[in-house]
């Protein structure tokens, strides 16, 4: 539960407000400090602010340009005890009051978690370029600060299973929906990884034009063709890195080949060039069933196989609402300071319309809709539910075709049934434990339809 007292600063942005949580706050300039101060006289780990229900303790954490209270300056890791509503901190020379809220924003405080920084420093968003890592989880992973763990029990299933592997060179292959997160998961990949030290380099398969992306992946020597400026390709110039190959997907089948080629031999034939060793690890992504184009033959069966060393199937945010009550507070730091502005939060009733809704475009979609309530919120006032766009009714999905899988076995409902598994296996993301209960059937039930209908 939140405290009912912030951090206000005092003279350079009197608008600057900083929710503090009960127990300890701590105050730095790094920015997983629950009060981060971007400011050069602020020592990283600065100090320790303490919320109790009867006491208020301020600890300098040894810093370089001293913790003050009421201009008295705290030595050494003393603790100063007494604090007062009112109180003047000074964090070398950036000043700061210690306030005691109003109610409504004690609530609006509970309602986003721990702390609200209305004003904090600017932070990458979940699907921009990463930074630099900076935390190592219990399990091993790396992960920066553009990326925020989900606490859903399907995404933590998924952590077990990349931490696994996370050393190793095998391949990986995300899938999921547009928006869900697949590049910030590919990152994390890279991180948690032997190669963290080397590039992270990005292609998007589908966005050039099928007689570019060839010489994009493998490179291209100067006076190819008139006019053609040598380059290095994604290949090259991800060595002792990670190439990450967005929308794996939509390949041409003819690239497909050579793709398959590059990843058995290890290495590339740019054109023009004499052939070149790599050495990077392949994370690939699709945002398409590709079982689908296994089956029509549209993607090679072999390539799948040396790109799934390990598949992650990432769940939409619709089975993860447990994420959206994080990701609205941490989009709301970041917007809130692009648009300098103050928000006061965000009422009860507007972040449950955002928890309900189905979010067809995932994490992005929640995104951008937090930019929007941030830009329309009044300044200095709570964002309402009247603000938030209600989900249109079309939105959630449609339900499985009504069939009874236990006696559906005549011929005339064999295309019920054959399309039922169809949404049955999309919802699921392909897997088949989950898709077995949507049925309302056994695996093995399940396995018995996928060959009888070629689903395999």
């Amino acid at each position: 539960m939140n405290s009912c007292f912030a951090l206000r600063d005092r003279h350079s942005d009197p608008h600057l407000t900083y929710l503090l949580k009960t127990g300890a706050n701590s105050i730095g300039r790094l920015p997983s400090s629950d009060v981060c101060l971007a400011a050069s006289e602020v020592s990283k780990r600065h100090a320790i602010l303490t919320i109790r229900a009867r006491q208020l303790c301020l600890e300098d954490l040894a810093s370089k340009n001293g913790t003050y209270v009421d201009g008295e300056r705290i030595a050494g890791r003393a603790t100063a005890r007494g604090l007062l509503p009112g109180s003047e901190l000074r964090f070398g020379t950036l000043a700061m009051r210690l306030e005691r809220l109003p109610s409504r924003d004690r609530e609006l405080a509970i309602r986003l978690g721990d702390h609200l920084s209305v004003e904090a420093p600017d932070r990458s968003l979940p699907d921009t370029a990463a930074c630099s890592a900076w935390a190592t989880s219990d399990d091993g992973l790396v992960f920066d600060y553009n990326y925020l763990r989900s606490q859903a029990p399907g995404m933590q299933t998924i952590y077990r299973q990349l931490a696994a592997v996370a050393h190793s060179d095998i391949p990986v292959l995300i899938s999921g929906e547009t928006g869900v997160g697949k590049e910030g998961m590919a990152r994390l990949v890279h991180n948690s990884s032997a190669a963290a030290g080397g590039p992270f380099v990005a292609i998007n398969c589908a966005a050039l034009p099928a007689e570019l992306i060839e010489a994009e992946l493998f490179g291209i020597a100067r006076g190819t063709a008139s006019g053609v400026a040598g380059r290095l390709g994604k290949f090259e110039l991800a060595q002792g890195g990670t190439l990450f190959l967005d929308e794996i997907g939509e390949m041409t089948p003819d690239l497909q080949a050579k793709l398959l080629r590059a990843l058995q031999e290890k290495e590339i034939q740019p054109l023009g060039r004499a052939a070149v060793s790599i050495n990077a690890r392949i994370v690939a992504a699709t945002n398409c069933q590709l079982d689908q184009k296994l089956n029509d033959g549209s993607f090679r069966q072999d390539l799948y196989y040396r790109l799934a060393g390990l598949e992650l199937p990432l769940p939409p945010l619709r089975r993860r609402c447990e994420d959206i009550q994080p990701l609205v507070e941490r989009f709301l730091h970041v917007f809130s300071r692009q648009a300098g502005k103050t928000i006061h939060g965000i009422t009860v009733e507007a972040l449950q319309r955002l928890v309900d809704h189905p979010w067809p475009g995932n994490v992005r979609q929640l995104q951008h809709e937090v930019r929007r309530l941030v830009y329309l919120c009044p300044n200095f006032q709570p964002i309402t539910s009247s603000l938030v766009q209600k989900a249109p009714a079309e939105a959630a999905e449609p339900a499985i075709p009504g069939i009874n899988f236990r006696t559906a076995s005549s011929l005339d409902l064999a295309t019920i049934e054959h399309e039922a598994v169809q949404e049955a296996l999309r919802r699921a993301g392909g897997n088949q434990s989950r898709t077995a209960p949507l049925l309302g059937i056994s695996r093995d039930a399940l396995r018995r339809r996928l060959r009888r209908h070629g689903l395999q």
